[in-house]
């Protein structure tokens, strides 16, 4: 894996990962938990921009999980076959370093 898609993929984590915390953060009142984090529109800096942020991450994500999803139904099929027809019959070369040499159909 290359250095640029590395790159992409730690920024697409780490986004997911701030976007998972404050969902986290928001919905820790469904779960009794040993710890509390103070509500996001607590912090002065931040609650301002966090609803517009978290609403874009989630276009964002939910967008790439459809591509995504689109992408893994219509992926071709790798072949580990290679068919060699010909008058005689056919060769049949498989990725295994074997080949299987047919004189009818196979």
């Amino acid at each position: 894996m290359g250095k640029l898609r590395k790159s992409l993929i730690s920024i697409l984590l780490l986004l997911l990962i701030f976007t998972l915390f404050f969902v986290f953060v928001e919905n820790q009142d469904a779960v009794q938990l040993p710890i509390r984090f103070i509500s996001m529109y607590n912090y002065p800096w931040i609650g301002m921009y966090v609803q517009e942020l978290l609403f874009g991450l989630s276009i964002l994500f939910l967008v790439l999980t459809v591509l995504f999803f689109v992408i893994t139904i219509f992926y071709p099929k790798k072949k580990n076959i290679l068919v060699l027809a010909q008058q005689q019959g056919t060769l049949k070369i498989q990725k295994k370093s074997s080949g299987k040499l047919c004189t009818a159909n196979c």
